[in-house]
């Protein structure tokens, strides 16, 4: 069996013990070999499985190029790297049109339209909340109203406005952060390249996302176990997971997700599940699961201490 971690996940090729009438299955894999390359993008590790029956050297050269395409698209989306063109647009005047290349203009778009289905429970303007909540994790105190009356007017994804080659930021101070889609791009990229070279069956992840291609040889579908038990099968799709106790602060004895909610601009309760999402692509499933755990905590009743202290007054 072979086995990848993901999203707290654990991610199989749905393979069981073999009966005699399963010689097809075996034959199929037979045909078929595995293949296996990870590499660190992104603050985490991006890691390929796959199956194909191509030369040694194509499955090479194709590898490489996924990797290439998606360490391409750090360079231009990550908002870490202070050369990147996203953090160009972002020290960028506001108010100005800004030139940017297709490939941010593409992601921004795809954005922007999540960001408007998701009535801005994904919000790829968060730049300046989520550079405040930064802070207050590290001190370890919430941050003052002032502060984050200030980085709430910087923010809000109606206040960028989008042309076919340029990007403007209508308000002071606004930043443009796409970590909530960024490696889900980078995913979709990597796919591109592996079936633009004769691949389509792999298994492709990072730290909180899945995109599966065709099934593995003799299967049927991927399948990953979530935290809550039981086998989902995964076939030409992606699932990603947000929320929950993943990298939590505790801050006034309150815990903390360090996911934004984009109405208060403070971190999510991080004491309710991690929330999971299936979506055609890594990109959509990214942002998307960013938005179903801010809507979880929005629609969560209070914790137990919080019921009590409010029977209390």
């Amino acid at each position: 069996m072979i086995l990848l971690g993901a999203m707290g996940f654990l991610c199989t090729c749905g393979e069981r013990a073999e009966r005699a009438d399963d010689a097809p299955a075996r034959a199929a894999r037979a045909a078929s070999r595995a293949w296996t390359m990870s590499r660190p993008m992104a603050g985490t590790e991006f890691s390929v499985l796959l199956y194909t029956d191509l030369p040694a050297a194509d499955v090479e050269q194709a590898l490489a190029r996924a990797f290439d395409a998606a360490s391409a698209l750090e360079k231009i989306l990550s908002c870490r790297d202070a050369e990147s063109e996203l953090n160009r647009l972002n020290n960028a005047p506001h108010g100005i049109p800004c030139p940017i290349s297709e490939p941010l203009a593409s992601a921004l778009r795809l954005a922007l339209r999540l960001a408007g289905e998701t009535h801005g429970a994904y919000d790829p303007s968060l730049g300046p909340c989520i550079r405040l909540w930064h802070r207050a994790r590290s001190r370890g105190e919430l941050p003052s109203e002032e502060k984050l009356i200030r980085a709430l007017a910087a923010s809000g994804h109606a206040k960028l406005k989008l042309d076919a080659q340029s990007a403007t930021k209508l308000v002071p101070g606004m930043r443009i952060d796409l970590g909530g889609i960024g490696k889900g791009i980078m995913l979709d990229a990597m796919a591109a390249e592996l079936r633009r070279s004769g691949i389509t069956r792999y298994l492709l992840t990072d730290t909180s996302d899945l995109l599966a291609g065709d099934a593995p040889p003799g299967k049927t579908a991927w399948e990953y176990t979530g935290t809550g038990g039981g086998s989902i099968p995964l076939l030409n799709e992606a699932a990603s997971t947000s929320g929950g106790g993943m990298q939590h602060s505790v801050i006034g004895g309150k815990s903390y997700a360090h996911i934004i909610d984009p109405r208060t601009g403070l971190g999510i309760r991080a004491d309710l599940p991690p929330s999971t999402v299936h979506a055609p692509t890594a990109a959509e499933a990214d942002a998307l699961a960013t938005a179903a755990a801010v809507q979880a905590a929005r629609s969560a009743p209070p914790p137990p201490a919080a019921k009590e202290a409010c029977q209390a007054r």
